[in-house]
């Protein structure tokens, strides 16, 4: 269950990646001041952290559905911890345009925060249904 899951997560994000990398291409042909040249950077870090945190999510949730709030919770944190050191990383060492940057860093979080709680609910949801399925509901 737990690679089925997160399969679909997979999925779910290349096409979002898609469609930010298209959108990303539109607007650097249209309004260049808008998009930062390290966007794709920023793309994959939010890839690579949401995929990794899925993944222990979901796993938590299948194994060990009680201590599933104190994994979310924790995870929500390494991340905001994760992205905090990103932001003052290239606060200190750029001195490129650092507006655009915390702009477009600021869009992705929001759109993949919003992403992925969305389909985490989705997917908990389908872990309980089916975890009510396995009980005996008639003891």
């Amino acid at each position: 269950m737990i690679k089925k899951l997160f399969s679909r997560f997979i999925i779910y994000i290349l096409i979002l990646s898609t469609i930010l990398i298209l959108l990303q291409q539109i607007l650097i042909k249209t309004a260049p001041n808008i998009v930062s040249d390290s966007f794709l950077w920023i793309l994959l870090m939010f890839i690579t952290v949401s995929l990794a945190f899925h993944y222990f999510i979901i796993k938590f949730a299948v194994d060990k559905p009680k201590k599933f709030v104190n994994m979310f919770l924790g995870g929500t944190t390494a991340k905001l911890l994760i992205y905090l050191s990103t932001i003052l990383i290239v606060i200190f060492t750029t001195k490129g345009n650092v507006k655009i940057f915390m702009l477009n860093f600021a869009f992705s979080y929001l759109l993949f925060t919003f992403f992925e709680l969305l389909i985490v609910l989705k997917q908990l949801k389908i872990i309980q249904s089916n975890n009510l399925k396995d009980t005996d509901l008639k003891k």
